[in-house]
């Protein structure tokens, strides 16, 4: 995905066999299976190897033309002005393969910034994804244990951790999708990146005149400014405003940051609203909330193509009304899923 109105950084090119830029996967394919293949060829008429030897020699050549083609496009996502990092924690387990699933087609560098309560935590099937699930994020950053405190200082760490790594990569720009957040539209992102123009941060929500409020959730920013905002928030985390939204609101307003006003949502994204700017824009949904309010309401629950079981239905009771019913339909299940708070 190219962003209209920016340039390749250019930050990490990969020369070939000549000393030049670029290296071409199949080019090189092509110049190296030649030559090895021939020095293979004399051999096997020589009776050095046989064929069973010399079929395996070229397949490697094959694999390795595979291996470094999707390599460079490893190498492209480093080179994109922006990078996604994805803040999570094993409590977003039941979503977290469909926030991915949707961030991938965006085409970016994926951060998958796992907060790490292990010590609090003590099942490793839970504490932890799939390994199929972090294998979809381009690196995983898992910190130091820490206890868990909702957004508190563990957050931030996790938080500063990652960030420090993509600020080393040379991203300008940092996507922050919550774990337990999709977007359905992620081809809307050079839309929203453009929305940005010269300012420092777009979120998802922003209350000026009211509440004085930052979305936390989905941020779009200048690495820098967002790692800033988290080494404020781990030195001040017991002054001021307790919410990460109201501190985040508090450091862009006394620090004379940019921030681009949007049309918030009118329920707070706990359930989708098309006309607010990050639903129109990229079809961000806050999976977790607006499941709580599809009971809360007696509305259907989050389309099963959202929603993972897990190994084994790790992540949901087996007899639970809410998994009766994704895998039967059947009404009964629904209602029992109600009852709780009817």
């Amino acid at each position: 995905m190219n962003m209209k109105g920016t340039k390749k950084m250019n930050r990490w090119r990969v020369k070939n066999y000549k000393g030049e830029y670029d290296f071409d996967p199949d080019e090189n394919y092509e110049k190296r299976k030649a030559h090895v293949g021939g020095q293979l060829q004399r051999m096997l008429e020589a009776g050095k190897i046989d064929q069973a030897r010399y079929d395996h020699k070229m397949l490697n050549e094959i694999n390795i033309c595979g291996y470094n083609k999707e390599e460079m496009k490893y190498v492209d996502r480093l080179n994109k002005d922006i990078a996604i990092i994805i803040p999570t924690y094993w409590n977003h387990s039941s979503w977290l393969r469909a926030c991915l699933e949707s961030c991938k087609k965006t085409g970016l560098y994926i951060c998958l910034a796992y907060d790490n309560h292990l010590r609090v935590k003590a099942d490793v099937n839970t504490a932890f994804p799939v390994p199929e699930v972090m294998a979809m994020a381009d690196m995983v950053g898992i910190p130091p244990a820490t206890h868990f405190i909702s957004v508190g200082v563990g957050h931030a760490w996790n938080m500063i951790y990652n960030l420090k790594i993509l600020h080393e990569f040379g991203f300008p720009y940092v996507l922050s999708i919550a774990g337990d957040c999709i977007m359905e539209r992620p081809e809307g992102v050079p839309e929203l990146f453009e929305m940005l123009g010269d300012a420092d941060i777009i979120c998802n929500k922003y209350h000026p005149d009211t509440s004085g409020e930052c979305g936390t959730l989905g941020v779009l920013a200048k690495t820098e400014v967002y790692l800033r905002y988290f080494e404020c928030f781990i030195r001040n985390q017991y002054v001021g405003h307790a919410t990460t939204e109201h501190r985040l609101f508090d450091f862009v307003h006394n620090g004379g940051y940019k921030v681009v006003p949007v049309v918030n949502s009118a329920h707070d994204f706990k359930m989708p609203d098309p006309n607010a700017t990050w639903n129109k824009t990229v079809g961000y949904r806050h999976l977790h909330a607006e499941q709580h309010i599809r009971q809360e309401s007696r509305y259907h629950p989050i389309e099963e193509e959202y929603y993972d079981f897990g190994p084994d239905c790790v992540y949901i009771k087996k007899d639970s009304p809410l998994h009766m019913w994704y895998q039967t339909k059947d009404l009964k299940y629904l209602e029992q899923w109600w009852k709780p708070l009817v």
